[in-house]
C-alpha cells in the first residue's frame, strides 16, 4: 500500500483496515481470495492519478487520460504482476468515500476470479461491488436514496437492459448516475433471494453454458422485466428505512 502523494497518506490506515474486511468477504462469501497481497497505489491529484495509471499500471496515455477526476479503478502493478486497486483520493463524496472506493475496486478483482465478467451486465457488476462495499462500510452518500428515488420516478434511468455494456454505462452517466441504480438494483435483488443471491449469480457465470437472465429468473422467481418493474417500490421502502423521524416539540 503507497502513497504516492503526502497528502493521500492519512488514507493509508483507514483504507487497509476497510481492504482487510473485504478480503474476509470475498473469501467467505464468493470463494476466492488472492493468494498474494493486492497492491494499492493511492494519488492526491488528477495528474499524478494519470501518469501512475500509466507508468505503473501499463495504461496507454488515451485510457488513463479518460480516468481524469475519476475516484480509482484496479488493474494490474506491472513491477509484481499483482492485482492493483489505484485510487485518486482528491475526488471525494464524503468522509468515508475513500476506503469504500477501494473497497468498491476490490470486488471488481474479485468478481474477475470468482465468475465470468464479460458474461453478466455492466449494471449487475456495478451494483454488486457498490452493495458489498456499503453492506461492509455503511453508506458512502447520506442523500443516495432520495436522488434514486427522485430519478427514477422522474424516469431519468434507462431501464437496466440498457445498462448491460460498458458503452451504455457510460453514456447514462451524463443523464443520471448509474452507480445509484445499479446498486439499488443488487439490494432488490438481495432482498428478493438472500444475502448470498448475488454471490450464486457470480459464481454460476463461470459455466460456459450461464445465460444472465435465466440465471437471474431461477434465483428470484421472476423475469428482468418484472424486476425492473419492482424497482421503484423498492427504492421507495428502501428510502423510507433511512429516514428517522424527528421528534415533535
Amino acid at each position: 500500500m503507497i502513497a504516492h502523494e503526502s497528502n493521500a497518506e492519512q488514507y493509508i490506515a483507514p483504507v487497509k483496515e476497510a481492504l482487510t474486511r473485504a478480503v474476509d468477504q470475498g473469501r467467505s462469501v464468493y470463494g476466492w481470495a488472492s493468494e498474494e497481497p493486492i497492491c494499492v497505489h493511492m494519488f492526491a491529484s488528477d495528474d499524478a492519478f494519470v501518469q501512475g495509471l500509466e507508468q505503473l499500471g501499463g495504461l496507454s496515455p488515451n485510457p488513463a487520460e479518460d480516468y481524469r477526476q475519476f475516484f480509482g479503478t484496479n488493474g494490474v502493478d506491472l513491477a509484481t504482476g499483482r492485482g492493483a486497486v489505484y485510487m485518486n483520493t482528491i475526488v471525494s463524496r464524503g468522509p468515508n468515500w475513500v476506503p469504500y472506493v477501494a473497497t468498491h475496486e476490490y470486488f471488481h478483482i474479485v468478481r474477475g476470479h470468482a465468475g465470468c465478467s464479460e458474461c453478466l451486465p455492466t449494471w449487475f457488476l456495478e451494483g454488486m461491488a457498490d452493495w458489498e462495499a456499503i453492506k461492509l462500510l455503511g453508506d458512502p452518500e447520506t442523500t443516495w436514496q432520495s436522488v434514486l428515488v427522485t430519478e427514477q420516478r422522474a424516469g431519468r434511468y434507462p431501464p437496466l437492459s440498457a445498462l448491460s455494456t460498458t458503452e451504455q454505462w457510460n453514456a447514462a452517466q451524463g443523464i443520471a448516475w448509474p452507480y445509484y441504480k445499479a446498486r439499488g438494483a443488487i439490494a432488490y435483488l438481495e432482498d428478493l433471494a438472500g444475502s448470498q443471491a448475488t454471490a450464486e449469480i457470480l459464481r454460476a457465470s463461470a459455466d460456459g453454458l450461464f445465460n444472465f437472465e435465466s440465471k437471474l429468473r431461477e434465483v428470484i422467481g421472476i423475469g428482468l422485466e418484472e424486476f425492473e418493474v419492482g424497482l421503484l417500490p423498492f427504492f421507495e421502502r428502501l428510502l423510507l428505512r433511512t429516514v428517522v423521524p424527528t421528534p415533535l416539540p
